[in-house]
């Protein structure tokens, strides 16, 4: 690790501790910000410097601002789940938090803990029961995908989940399915389920393997473990890894854990602790748009062949969109699905007059991956123990 990565991740730690931290020497209290931006971790970053009496410059005083309007936006948003979740009481419909919605109440203060949207799983079968719920509490359905309905309200975006991962990542679907397997059922809430602390864990760190093999993960992202273990001290260490050897994730999460030793634990850095570290500073808090397509090539299959059925497939779909990809923007749709050869002539006509640049980007980012760039991919996975498992089916 440099010196900067250090100086970031002692600020963090001390923002989760409340411990003072040794920094060596003055930070750059501007860069520091910047980072804080990218990886959505204005909270954290912000009172790790007051900590550190970094607090007093323009630039702190910036995330300070920051930090303000995510305990606002945290506060709405809490409180609009305990309506929600009231309602699904009320209505006997089965519901199970996940991520955000749990981590939240585990860190020091909950706008430590960005929350982008909050992300619930449900029974499909219930769905006709939760639509007109979710109208009387004034969200309004935004579109669908493989995994989720989303649905959105002035205080809270709001990710019903149909399943934990989506299907195309075949491997993790494989062993989650749905969730329901591994749900248990609330003491207290009798229309509310949860996953034991292990599986809770697990959860999120299939979480963390999805984004990290796709467009790439944040800070937050390996942050979120460690205050998972540090909230649960006897999480059964058994129980995690014979559950993620199933996936063939247990090499990754050594070299994950490894890592967050390192971060926070005082730990000798390794070349790969490194090399973790260093994809995971680069990567913004939703990756990147370059690793991303790179990801889409290397689950498309090997070789230049792949390469280019990956970029034909992505120009097919930007040229011919879903109904479902299309219903936010155009919501006649959602009504009318026969108008989807007229809308696709309507985004034709527009993308030519208005968004030439945007088109040609788009079409420099596909034409620019090369079978080398995907396989420098490929073994940056391997190198960590993340190699893809699609096995055919």
């Amino acid at each position: 690790m440099d010196l900067f990565q250090k100086q970031a991740l002692a600020l963090i730690q001390s923002a989760l501790t409340g411990e003072p931290c040794d920094l060596g020497e003055q930070p750059d209290v501007t860069a520091m910000v910047k980072l804080a931006a990218k990886h959505k971790i204005a909270a954290l970053m912000y009172y790790g410097m007051a900590g550190a009496g970094l607090d007093a410059t323009p630039a702190a005083q910036h995330l300070f601002m920051g930090c303000c309007q995510y305990l606002s936006v945290s506060e709405g948003q809490m409180a609009m789940l305990q309506r929600l979740f009231a309602a699904f009481e009320e209505h006997h419909v089965d519901y199970l938090p996940l991520k955000g919605v749990l981590l939240k109440s585990i860190y020091p203060r909950p706008e430590m803990r960005r929350m982008s949207d909050a992300d619930i799983l449900f029974r499909r079968e219930q769905y006709e029961m939760i639509r007109p719920i979710l109208t009387e509490l004034g969200f309004v359905y935004e579109y669908e995908t493989d995994h989720e309905v989303v649905w959105k309200h002035p205080s809270l975006l709001l990710e019903m989940h149909k399943r934990i991962v989506p299907r195309r990542d075949k491997d993790l679907y494989r062993y989650f399915g749905n969730g329901w397997a591994h749900a248990i059922a609330d003491a207290e809430h009798p229309y509310r389920y949860g996953f034991t602390p292990e599986m809770q864990f697990v959860s999120l760190f299939v979480h963390l393997v999805k984004h990290y093999r796709g467009g790439g993960i944040g800070l937050s992202h390996m942050i979120d473990l460690w205050v998972f273990r540090r909230h649960y001290p006897q999480l059964d260490e058994a129980v995690i890894r014979g559950e993620l050897d199933k996936v063939y994730l247990g090499e990754f999460y050594e070299n994950v854990w490894d890592t967050l030793q390192v971060w926070f634990e005082g730990a000798v850095a390794t070349e790969k602790t490194d090399f973790i570290t260093n994809v995971i500073f680069e990567n913004g808090v939703y990756g990147t748009r370059e690793r991303a397509h790179l990801s889409y090539v290397a689950k498309a299959g090997h070789g230049e062949h792949a390469r280019k059925n990956s970029y034909v497939s992505k120009l097919v779909q930007a040229i011919f969109p879903s109904k479902t990809a299309l219903q936010t923007k155009y919501p006649v749709l959602r009504r009318q699905s026969w108008l989807l050869p007229a809308v696709w002539v309507v985004r034709w006509v527009d993308a030519l007059l208005f968004r030439r640049k945007h088109i040609a980007q788009r079409n420099m980012d596909m034409k620019r991956t090369n079978a080398e760039s995907v396989e420098q991919f490929e073994q940056g996975l391997q190198y960590v123990g993340l190699a893809y498992h699609f096995e055919e089916e």
